[in-house]
Formats: structure tokens, sequence, C-alpha cells
């Protein structure tokens, strides 16, 4: 019961880009890890394969609708494109936080469109894939809903807000990991203790490729 459902993963592209994914499958144990791994390999191969970004989450459904573990098994997912020439985002979402977007003009979360998380409908919709603009010193923080879902010490959810305060201010300078073990030592200090359920974090940033701490 150990074995969690949290996934994440990127890939450099010839042209400077970066695709990225990151994902959480409900519950825990041997069957919510095995459908994230096959969830990320399959996005994977889907990439490499030159799928345009929306078709992706439709693909990736009709993946989890195969497995057939139960009904109730469904999966949170955003994955996306971040150019490395002149900074741009192309981001699509089933069902998952928004990234926050840490910039000169402040921490906030993305703004764009949301779909339903994968698995919930038989009927499958379409993602819209959002465009966005970016400063050249922008990043973005994505993560699972372990991170966002921490408590402060009143006893309250974290949320953006929270989080948004928690960032080392300097996100982007120095070991990208060191930065996101100490923006989750935070989380977990307001917390007061380990977080309740897995965790994934990833740091995106313009041309510089990601690291990610699961």
């Amino acid at each position: 019961m150990l074995l969690g459902g949290d996934f994440l993963g990127f890939i450099e592209r010839p042209d400077g880009s970066l695709t990225f994914v990151i994902g959480d499958v409900s519950g825990r144990g041997p069957a919510a890890a095995g459908v994230g791994a096959a969830l990320r390999a399959a996005w994977r191969a889907l990439v490499e394969a030159g799928v345009p970004l929306g078709d992706l989450l439709p693909t990736l459904a009709r993946l989890l609708a195969a497995y057939r573990y139960g009904a109730s098994m469904f999966a949170t997912l955003c994955c996306g494109r971040l150019s490395g020439s002149h900074p741009r985002l192309e981001i699509a979402s089933a069902g998952h936080h928004p990234p926050l977007l840490v910039s000169a003009a402040g921490n906030f979360p993305i703004e764009h469109e949301i779909g339903p998380a994968l698995g919930i409908s038989r009927v499958v919709p379409r993602w819209e894939v959002t465009s966005i603009d970016l400063e050249p010193e922008a990043a973005l923080v994505l993560f699972t809903d372990g991170v966002f879902e921490g408590r402060t010490r009143s006893g309250q959810r974290l949320g953006y807000e929270r989080l948004a305060e928690l960032m080392p201010r300097e996100l982007t300078t120095g070991a990208a990991d060191e930065r996101l073990d100490q923006l989750l030592n935070r989380v977990m200090s307001a917390n007061r203790g380990p977080l309740e359920d897995d965790v994934a974090l990833m740091l995106l940033s313009a041309p510089h490729p990601p690291s990610a701490t699961p």
C-alpha cells in the first residue's frame, strides 16, 4: 500500500523545446502504480511518435479504459510543451491542478482550460490546448495534489495562495532539485509533519531542462 500512482516525465526535443507530463492515479497500491507507469510510458511513446498535444489525452483516456481495474479508478494529468527559443507554453489538462507560474510579477496559477479527469466518463471528450507567452525568466512549478492539499498550522488546506508564499525567491538559480527539496520542506513544516498523500514536483524553466523530485 506504500506504492502510489503519481508520475512525471519530460523529453528534451532537438529544437530546444521540452515536452512534459505530470499525473496522479486515484488510490494506492500495485494497481495505481502500474497504471501510472503505463500512462507515463504511453505518453512518452506518443510524443516520440509525433502525436500532437491535442490528441494525447484522448489516446491516454482510451488506454486507461482498457485496463478495467474498476469503475472507480481515474487519473488526473497535465501535459504540455515549453519552447526553448521564445518562452511559449502549450498546455492541456485533464482534471489536474494548474501549474504555478513563478515570475518577476509574482506567483500565480496558470489560467487555462481544464477538462475532465481521465476515466470519469465512458465517452472520450476533447481536451483544449491553451497557448501562453511567458516572460524569459519565468518558471513553472507542477505538482500533484499531495502538495496542494497539505495543511497550514491553523489546519486549513494549503491552497495556491499559501503555496505561492512558500516558493523560494530565486527558484531558477542553483540546483533545481535543491530548490524543490526546499519547497517540499517548507510545505511539510507548514503541515507539521509528512504529507498524507503521495507527492510529485516538477520545475520547468526555458531554455534550461527541468529537474524533478518524486
